[in-house]
C-alpha cells in the first residue's frame, strides 16, 4: 500500500506532467498583487544577495530565471530540482541562452539526494503548498550549511 506521502508526491507529479493550469491563479494574482508585490519582491531581492557566489538550490526548476538571473545574482553553483520531467525540460529550455547554467535534476524535495550541508542558500517559489511541509523543511535544513 502506498504511503500518504508517496501518494501525494505521485499526485503532484502527475498534475505537473499533465501541464499545470495557472489561469485561475494568475487571474486572482493579477487582481490582488498590488497589495504585496513590491514589498515581497524587495525582501526576496535583499535575501538573494546572500546567494552571490554561493552554492544554491532551487526547489523547482523555472523560477531561477526571474529571481536569480534577472536580479544579477551569480551563484557559484545552482541546482534546480523538480519531480516533473516536463518542468525540468522547461527550465532547461529557459537556460539555453543564459549566462547561468543550472544543474537540473529530477528529484523529490521530500528526499533530497544531496550530501548534508551542501548548500549556502535554498529557496523555492510557490512550492511549499505542494509538499509535506515538515518533511520538506527537514530536508532543506539537512542540506543547508551552518548559517545558510
Amino acid at each position: 500500500m502506498e504511503s500518504p506521502l508517496s501518494a501525494r508526491v505521485h499526485r503532484e507529479q502527475e498534475a505537473f506532467n499533465e501541464g499545470l493550469q495557472r489561469d485561475g491563479y494568475m487571474r486572482l494574482f493579477n487582481h490582488t498583487c498590488h497589495l504585496f508585490l513590491r514589498r515581497r519582491d524587495q525582501i526576496i531581492r535583499d535575501e538573494l544577495q546572500y546567494a552571490q557566489r554561493k552554492d544554491v538550490l532551487e526547489l523547482g526548476s523555472v523560477s531561477w530565471k526571474v529571481w536569480v538571473e534577472d536580479n544579477g545574482i551569480q551563484p557559484e553553483n545552482l541546482y534546480c530540482i523538480n519531480i516533473s520531467q516536463k518542468e525540468i525540460n522547461q527550465g532547461e529550455e529557459s537556460a539555453r541562452f543564459s549566462k547561468i547554467k543550472p544543474n537540473f535534476r529530477l528529484m523529490d524535495a521530500h528526499n533530497l539526494e544531496f550530501e548534508d550541508e551542501s548548500f549556502d542558500f535554498v529557496y523555492g517559489c510557490a512550492i511549499l503548498h505542494h509538499l509535506d511541509f515538515i518533511c520538506a523543511l527537514d530536508e532543506v535544513c539537512r542540506v543547508l550549511k551552518p548559517g545558510g
